[in-house]
């Protein structure tokens, strides 16, 4: 973990219960983001640019190279032999770094903001660039990036992470906001939740969006719904909560100076020493009529799936979950879900580049010993 002008910090977290510092590595300036790849990790250091450190020995990580950035380096991705920077005034970097011990840069994009935070997916970059907004940018030649779109954002966008067809922005003052990135060329906003203070970062796992609001702490926000996403819990850390991460089961929550803080997510919830616990109460299994139907360019399957049932795994408190688009022949055209979930409601959304053969559709879920079928209609 980054932690400012005490460089990075290795914790031991296999007894999330008891996190255990086991190493660290004092970098050049002043840690605002890792990445990492295999045993490497990729320190983004402020005006020091960025630091790689050897972290096959997590006791004694090592430094391997250094590349100063024109600016002040911040959020950082790395895709194969890649990186790519946020580099706040100048932009988005690309960094060459096959040769670790030699990182060298061979392009950038100068956003019209300033680049705090990037995540990659397919052949773009989404820069979270503070007044300008979410860039979004084609990488398919790291040499020779290019715009595609853009979204003006109300806030001053901090941090960014992608799940499914949505961009969700951390964007300070003007809380989380989501956007529709189905067409990149295009982004447009379909939801939003304002938070108390100033959203700096956020990170998706299944409906839930959990976005760190600076003095308010962990906010936990229901997206299964991304046209109106809706506060469902809230944990108030004790000091001024900056960076969020969800991995497996738990929420790990950098709280500025008061540390690290690790929650646990059961199901549908959050707590940490049993102060805060969220529940979805009265669900049943259900397969809710997709919305807009029909529809032109894009559409949203949503289900549930209730928390007790005899067909929960006990081992992982799962059910089996099987969700398929049939033509009017009955042939398979899609499977959209197919493995065990978590009691919960859950939205796909669909566009009509998946569905390019016909008008009509049937989709069908099975959920443990359920099954329903609705029908799904494009308008050509």
């Amino acid at each position: 973990m980054g932690n400012w002008a005490s460089g990075m910090r290795v914790v031991d977290i296999s007894d999330p219960t008891s996190p255990t510092e086991v190493g660290f590595y004092i970098t050049q300036g002043l840690v605002r983001r890792i990445a990492t790849r295999d045993t490497l990790a990729f320190i983004t250091n402020g005006d020091s640019g960025i630091q790689i450190c050897n972290i096959s020995v997590p006791s004694s990580p090592t430094g391997v190279g250094t590349h100063v950035t024109p600016d002040f380096a911040q959020g950082i991705a790395v895709l194969d032999t890649v990186a790519f920077v946020a580099d706040e005034d100048s932009g988005m970097r690309i960094l060459n770094v096959s040769d670790p011990t030699s990182p060298l840069e061979i392009g950038f994009y100068d956003t019209p903001g300033q680049a705090r935070d990037l995540v990659l997916s397919d052949s773009f970059a989404y820069v979270a660039d503070y007044v300008g907004g979410l860039q979004i940018i084609d990488i398919s030649n790291p040499t020779s990036p290019t715009l595609v779109g853009f979204f003006d954002t109300p806030g001053t966008s901090w941090g960014i992470t992608i799940a499914g067809f949505y961009a969700y922005v951390a964007d300070q003052s003007a809380g989380l906001r989501i956007i529709d990135i189905s067409f990149p060329s295009s982004p447009t906003e379909v939801g939003f939740y304002d938070s108390l203070n100033n959203a700096f970062d956020v990170s998706i796992s299944g409906n839930l969006a959990f976005v760190v609001d600076y003095s308010f702490g962990l906010r936990v926000i229901d997206i299964s719904n991304p046209f109106s996403p809706s506060e469902v819990g809230y944990y108030n850390t004790p000091g001024n909560a900056q960076g969020v991460v969800v991995s497996g089961n738990y929420i790990y929550v950098a709280d500025g100076l008061n540390g690290l803080h690790i929650f646990e997510f059961i199901g549908v919830g959050v707590e940490e020493d049993e102060n805060l616990r969220l529940e979805i109460e009265d669900l049943r299994f259900e397969l809710i009529q997709n919305l807009p139907n029909p529809f032109t360019s894009t559409t949203t399957i949503r289900y549930s799936i209730p928390s007790r049932q005899q067909t929960v795994d006990s081992r992982q408190g799962k059910i089996p979950v099987r969700l398929a688009i049939y033509d009017l022949s009955g042939r398979l055209v899609e499977t959209l879900v197919n493995e065990p979930q978590m009691p919960g409601v859950y939205q796909l959304p669909i566009t009509n580049h998946q569905l390019p053969n016909s008008e009509v559709y049937f989709y069908r879920l099975n959920a443990g010993d359920f099954t329903d079928t609705k029908k799904l209609v494009i308008l050509k």
